[in-house]
């Protein structure tokens, strides 16, 4: 077993590291041996008395072991059960802080002070954490677990150093802090349930099945959306050269035969348009052709020549 832990037998470790979490398990060590030992190591043990002499001569002085009640036999065992487990419980240098207490309150309040500091210590560290737990942030890349862990460590800090947190205000804060994607959920939570009852768990527990349910929706349909992607370019690669050659020729005949509207044969053909068939080859207009255009000059030319009487010299 992890000895930070504990068990029945062994109280749980202290090494210098995080003792806000082993004065919690410490306590709760102290208390299963019993109620009194705990209670022994908050309040103290004081040693037994009794006085001597009468009237200006009295006087108090210790008891001799002999002379305790039972009572006081008791409240010392428990006393020494608590200073044992404190005793055993620390390290090395830990224990050179305690070595020379007589009770187990004087031991648990030097370690506490020692960890915590004293009162004015300990309103500074309280009123930085409280600042962490009001600014806290779920980030939209981190799940609600990675979240809420962030914020028990907060509010177990504060509850170590004596403040609680209360529940309503928890859940209060969870609600706020959550990023966009649980707007929803949020808003349905704050319409049916009463935020001041809502008990945290059953909040975490809401949350985490809303999450679960988001990223397989989420993951389904990125794989639908791969799938269709996939499907789509396949029969892209098989289709698409017959598809857009088709395409491509039908508005091609539309662009012609919407050039000159005036010019359509009966069959709705453009005659003076027609394409011209020669040995290079087949594929452009007659109006527009080279050697249409030559003839025509050369035509022209002629006519010119034909009409135009020759100057007398």
């Amino acid at each position: 077993m992890d000895r930070a832990s504990g068990s029945i037998a062994h109280p749980p470790y202290f090494d210098d590291n995080n003792y806000g979490a082993w004065k919690a398990k410490m306590k709760s060590f102290l208390w299963s041996l019993d109620e009194r030992v705990w209670s022994t190591v908050v309040h103290g043990f004081p040693k037994p008395t009794k006085k001597i002499g009468k009237g200006d001569e009295e006087t108090t002085i210790l008891k001799a072991r002999e002379e305790w009640t039972t009572a006081e036999v008791t409240h010392s065992t428990n006393n020494q059960k608590g200073l044992n487990a404190l005793f055993t419980a620390v390290s090395s240098d830990q224990f050179e802080y305690i070595s020379g207490c007589d009770t187990s309150k004087e031991a648990w309040d030097i370690l506490q002070v020692t960890h915590e500091g004293t009162d004015t210590v300990k309103g500074a560290k309280l009123q930085m954490h409280t600042l962490q737990f009001e600014t806290l942030m779920m980030d939209e890349n981190e799940t609600f677990s990675e979240f809420y862990a962030k914020l028990c460590v907060i509010v177990n800090a504060c509850s170590s150093l004596g403040e609680k947190i209360p529940e309503d205000r928890v859940v209060k804060k969870i609600l706020r802090s959550l990023p966009q994607r649980f707007q929803p959920k949020i808003m349905a939570i704050e319409e049916i349930r009463n935020l001041n009852t809502l008990k945290v768990q059953e909040l975490i527990g809401s949350i985490q099945t809303y999450e679960m349910k988001h990223l397989a929706l989420k993951k389904s349909k990125t794989v639908a959306f791969k799938v269709v992607n996939e499907e789509d370019d396949g029969h892209s690669n098989e289709n698409c050269s017959d598809e857009e050659l088709t395409i491509l020729t039908r508005r091609f005949m539309n662009f012609l035969k919407n050039q000159d509207p005036r010019s359509r044969d009966s069959k709705g053909i453009n005659s003076k348009n027609r394409f011209v068939n020669y040995t290079d080859g087949y594929g452009h207009i007659s109006s527009e052709c080279a050697n249409t255009l030559k003839k025509q000059k050369d035509s022209k030319n002629k006519a010119m020549h034909i009409t135009c009487p020759k100057v007398q010299e």
